[in-house]
């Protein structure tokens, strides 16, 4: 961990900053020690450069069943997302670019890449940034973490790696110009609580894109969409579009890697205004405010 980026990080469960207790550290990368939360009386450990900033100690049962199935599987996970590509007949840096894309990124932005597993789509966030950019890598599990960690490169002021849970992310209000999600939140515990974590820590006009498996409605009962809900039950997942917070502006869906896979995109802004006192032209006329209040008896 970069001694600058802890400025970005703070307590999971008390929100305030963290204050640091170094055991070993080459230059301005802290390789061992602590982050201590004086207000909530924790310690969180730092092991070969990678914070673990994990909240609650005991995970929800799905999040430490998925923990543990994807540290069992982590050193054949990219072996499987190839299988997953040429089973769509996609290609995978067209479908990965795509994604990315969405984030509008430019060099000097600071990016969340959440649940990033073994790095594969932080090779192309990694790639638009300059020397003033950060990404921040942050998954559950130790094991991709620690893939990624080699994929991309050690940890440094620009590349940051950091355990954590998304539905309790670690890191200061408006942080980021932009937050990734990409596989993975069909699965979480607290899936709502995840996209407000999301939110928040996104800076007003950022963007925010996340999306999992989920077949499209016009394939979900042809016999395409039957193949695939029968292989993989997490195709019967639908979009949370419900979940979206109401400063959620210029919302967008794609469908993607077959029209198997969802992915939403909105931008962080205000939450919408209405007049609710302006009158309304016509015989009827009220406000929308009388006109509520008269249902609402």
């Amino acid at each position: 961990m970069h001694i600058a980026n802890l400025k970005a990080l703070v307590c999971p469960l008390s929100n305030e900053p963290l204050e640091i207790e170094i055991s070993k550290q080459k230059g301005q990368d802290i390789i061992k020690g602590n982050l201590v939360s004086s207000k909530s009386k924790r310690t969180y450990s730092i092991n070969d450069g990678i914070p673990d900033l994990i909240f609650p100690d005991k995970l929800k049962a799905l999040d430490q069943e998925f923990n543990e199935k994807y540290s069992a599987s982590a050193s054949q996970y990219d072996v499987g997302m190839k299988w997953l590509f040429s089973s769509f007949y996609e290609d995978e840096e067209n479908v990965r670019t795509k994604l990315v894309e969405l984030l509008g990124l430019k060099p000097a932005h600071f990016v969340l890449n959440l649940g990033c597993g073994t790095g594969s789509d932080s090779v192309y966030i990694q790639r638009t940034l300059n020397r003033k950019g950060k990404l921040f890598n942050l998954d559950l599990t130790d094991d991709l973490l620690n893939i990624a960690k080699r994929k991309l490169g050690n940890s440094s002021e620009n590349i940051e790696y950091i355990q954590g849970n998304a539905s309790y992310l670690p890191f200061q209000p408006n942080t980021f110009d932009s937050v990734f999600h990409f596989g993975g939140i069909n699965m979480f515990s607290e899936k709502k609580k995840a996209i407000q974590e999301m939110t928040r820590v996104t800076k007003p006009g950022g963007r925010v894109v996340f999306g999992d498996e989920g077949s499209a409605p016009w394939l979900r009962n042809k016999l395409y969409g039957k193949i695939i809900r029968n292989a993989n039950p997490l195709y019967n997942h639908k979009p949370p579009m419900n979940l979206l917070p109401q400063n959620a502006q210029d919302v967008s869906l794609h469908y993607l890697l077959g029209n198997s896979f969802y992915a939403i995109s909105y931008k962080v802004g205000d939450k919408p205004k209405l007049n609710l006192d302006l009158p309304i032209p016509g015989k009827r006329g009220g406000t929308l405010r009388s006109r509520y209040e008269a249902i609402s008896k």
